[in-house]
C-alpha cells in the first residue's frame, strides 16, 4: 500500500473530529422525479474515483510523533459508500429534516475514505441525495469541483469516466512561511469567537455556552499550528509498505455555481450544504 502525507492544514481538520464536531461537511440535493439509484450508482463509479482522496483512508504513521497519511485503499468497492433509502412517512419536510439531522449526528467509519451517500426514495415526490464528506478531504471550493464533475445540466446525459488522479484545489493562501495557515486561522478564529457571542445580552445570559463556542474555535487554530510543528521537526515521507429553491419553503436556498455543460446524469434542482 502506498502512503501520503497530508498538508498541515488538512491534519488539522481531520485532528478536529471529535465527539461534539465531526467535522464532516453534509450536502441535500432535491430532484423534482425519482432518481434511478443503479444510475446514481453508475455516476458516482465512472466519476467519482477520478478524485484520489475518495479512494483512499486516513491512517497515523511516523515516530516519535506520528502524523495523519492518505492511504490507498486496496480493492476499493465504492458500494460501501452508497445506500439506498426511503424517507419514513408521512415523507415530509419534518421527517426529512430528522433524517439529515441523525446522518449529520453519525461519525464515519474510519477504516475507509471518509465519505457516504445516501438516495433517499418519497421525498415530495422526486428524491433527495444526501452526500457527506469529511472536511479533511475538500473545504467548500474542493467539494464544488467534485460536484462540477458529477453532476449535469441536461438530463439523460451520457455516463463518461472522467480522468484517474485529479486533484482537487489547494487550500489557498495569502502570505508565505510556514505559519501562514496557523496565523490566517487564529485571526479567523478570534473573529469567529466574537461572532459566536452573537450580542452582549447572549454574552451575559448564556456565559457557559458563549464560552465552551469560544474555546472550540480557538482548539482548531491549535491544532492546526501543532500539525505545523510536527512537519517541521517530524517532516513526513511518502513510502510504500506491505481507501435554486428547496422543494420545501423552510430549506434554506442556495446559489448555483454549475457552469452550463453537458457531462454525466444527475440534474440537482436544488442544493444545501452545512
Amino acid at each position: 500500500m502506498i502512503n501520503h502525507p497530508m498538508t498541515p492544514v488538512d491534519a488539522a481538520w481531520f485532528h478536529m473530529d471529535g465527539p461534539v464536531n465531526l467535522a464532516i461537511m453534509t450536502g441535500l440535493i432535491l430532484t423534482r422525479e425519482p432518481l434511478d439509484f443503479e444510475r446514481v450508482r453508475a455516476i458516482y463509479r465512472a466519476r467519482l474515483p477520478q478524485f484520489e482522496r475518495f479512494r483512499q483512508r486516513v491512517v497515523e504513521l511516523g515516530f516519535p510523533l506520528a502524523t495523519p497519511h492518505w492511504q490507498d485503499v486496496p480493492d476499493f468497492n465504492i458500494d460501501l459508500h452508497l445506500h439506498h433509502i426511503a424517507l419514513a412517512a408521512p415523507h415530509n419536510e419534518t421527517t426529512l429534516r430528522a433524517l439529515v439531522g441523525d446522518l449529520a449526528s453519525t461519525r464515519l467509519d474510519h477504516t475507509q475514505p471518509l465519505w457516504q451517500v445516501h438516495v433517499v426514495d418519497d421525498v415530495a415526490g422526486g428524491s433527495a441525495l444526501i452526500m457527506r464528506v469529511h472536511h479533511c478531504i475538500a473545504d467548500g471550493t474542493g467539494m464544488m469541483a467534485v460536484i462540477g464533475k458529477l453532476f449535469d445540466t441536461e438530463a439523460k446525459a451520457p455516463i463518461t469516466p472522467g480522468d484517474t488522479g485529479t486533484a482537487l484545489p489547494p487550500a489557498s493562501a495569502t502570505e508565505d512561511g510556514l505559519l501562514a495557515p496557523a496565523l490566517q486561522a487564529i485571526r479567523q478564529t478570534a473573529r469567529d469567537a466574537l461572532s459566536l457571542a452573537g450580542s452582549a445580552v447572549h454574552a451575559a445570559t448564556h456565559p457557559r455556552e458563549t464560552l465552551a463556542q469560544a474555546s472550540t474555535v480557538l482548539q482548531g487554530a491549535g491544532m492546526l499550528v501543532g500539525e505545523l510543528l510536527k512537519q517541521t521537526i517530524c517532516p513526513p515521507r511518502s513510502r510504500a509498505s506491505s481507501g435554486s429553491k428547496s422543494g420545501w419553503p423552510g430549506l434554506p436556498r442556495s446559489r448555483s455555481t454549475t457552469s452550463r455543460r453537458s457531462a454525466s446524469a444527475l440534474v440537482p434542482r436544488s442544493m444545501t450544504c452545512w
